[in-house]
């Protein structure tokens, strides 16, 4: 439904007096409190899967009839639209850097999306709301297998400011990421899937176990394929879910090339903090 149409339905039920103050902000993507507090009891109790690394995949992560206004929200087409490009076949818009900062509406490197492409005033109170410290500590402290080796929460590091870098992305067919841990700099990496169905469920990230145990210690290498990969499990690409994980010694994940025709559109996340360490190994 388009934007038009909604308040066209929102004044029809008002005048026939059967919404209520609740239903209409939901009809009208509303951002608040509510909405936000779903999302991050969703994330204190995910259940976390162990193996080959900690991670957790979570459905309806956004309250189901939010998620609508999410997928109306981004810009349409199946081509670049206000995205900027990032490597061959990725399409990237910046809506938080890493240090916390938001996407401003007629920001200079924004010029390009503008409002009938891309509703920057919707992102940026998304982004306000959903990529704040408390919801990136969250996801820390959910991922505390493999986070809690990288600081002392208790201790010296207890006032530690996390931050929470998000991206919108558009990956089109033939895009592919050989198999990496992710870099130091990420604590933890929330990759959000904005499908409209579940129709390709089989882009989403493959989760890989190394045969020969190989393992990045510092920084990130995209790996090229061969025989020392197995794909233990693969993230299912289906509507209003996401996978998380925290970035460790053996943290492999990639995205085999994308032979079907599709446009996959995700949320990308990431926790940053403003004390830097080395990754270390997996937790248990």
């Amino acid at each position: 439904m388009t934007s038009v149409g909604r308040c066209i339905l929102v004044m029809l039920l008002r005048v026939l007096g059967i919404i209520d103050t609740r239903t209409e902000a939901k009809l009208n993507c509303q951002i608040d409190l509510e909405l936000y507090n779903y999302t991050l009891n969703k994330v204190k109790n995910a259940k976390v899967l162990k193996e080959p690394f900690p991670h957790v995949f979570i459905e309806d992560i956004f309250q189901p009839d939010f998620y609508p206004c999410i997928l109306n929200k981004l810009p349409d087409g199946k081509r670049r639209g206000p995205y900027k490009s990032f490597k061959s076949e990725r399409y990237l818009v910046k809506l938080a850097d890493r240090t916390g900062v938001q996407l401003q509406p007629g920001a200079r490197d924004y010029r390009e999306a503008t409002a009938k492409a891309l509703d920057i005033n919707f992102w940026t109170e998304f982004t306000e709301m959903f990529a704040n410290p408390e919801l990136g500590r969250q996801w820390v402290e959910t991922l505390g297998a493999s986070t809690s080796k990288r600081y002392d929460p208790q201790g010296e590091d207890k006032k530690i400011r996390f931050v929470y870098r998000m991206d919108l992305s558009r990956d089109l067919s033939g895009y592919e990421i050989g198999p990496h841990t992710d870099t130091d700099f990420k604590w933890v990496t929330t990759l959000f899937y904005l499908p409209s169905t579940a129709k390709h469920s089989g882009v989403g990230t493959a989760i890989l176990k190394s045969k020969s145990g190989r393992v990045q210690k510092s920084g990130t290498r995209h790996m090229p394929w061969g025989s020392d990969w197995t794909v233990h499990s693969r993230a299912p690409f289906i509507p209003n879910s996401v996978f998380a994980f925290a970035p460790c010694w053996h943290s492999w994940h990639a995205v085999p090339k994308m032979k079907e025709q599709v446009t996959r559109d995700t949320l990308q996340g990431f926790v940053q903090s403003s004390k830097r360490t080395s990754k270390f190994p997996c937790g248990r």
